[in-house]
C-alpha cells in the first residue's frame, strides 16, 4: 500500500515498539535520566533526516500513501525532539533553582 519495502517496515515497527518502552521507562523515573533523553533527541531529529533521505532515495518506487506516512513521521519526531529538548531545559532551569533556593 505504502510502496515501502515490508523489511523496513517490519524493522521500524519493532524498534518503535522498544523505543516506546524505552520512553515509559523514562517517563517513570523520578529523576529522568537526562543525558539518555538528550540522546533520543538526537535520535529523533536523525530519524526525521532519515525519513527526508528515504523519501529523496526511493521517490517513485513510495506510492502517494507512502510519501504522507514517511512525511508525517519526519514531522511528528521532530516535534517530539523539540518538545522534549524543551523539557530538558526546563528541568535544568528548575533544578538550578531548587539548588539555589
Amino acid at each position: 500500500v505504502t510502496g515501502l519495502p515490508m523489511p523496513l517496515l517490519l524493522a521500524t515497527g519493532v524498534f518503535l515498539l522498544a523505543y516506546a518502552g524505552a520512553a515509559a521507562w523514562m517517563a517513570a523515573r523520578a529523576l529522568p535520566p537526562r543525558r539518555l533523553i538528550g540522546w533520543v533527541v538526537a535520535g529523533n531529529f536523525a530519524w526525521a533526516a532519515a525519513c527526508v533521505a528515504l523519501l529523496a532515495a526511493a521517490g517513485a518506487s513510495i506510492t502517494v500513501l507512502g510519501w504522507a506516512w514517511v512525511r508525517a513521521q519526519a514531522v511528528t519526531v521532530v516535534v517530539l525532539a523539540e518538545l522534549q529538548w524543551m523539557g530538558l531545559r526546563h528541568s535544568r532551569a528548575s533544578g538550578a533553582r531548587a539548588v539555589a533556593a
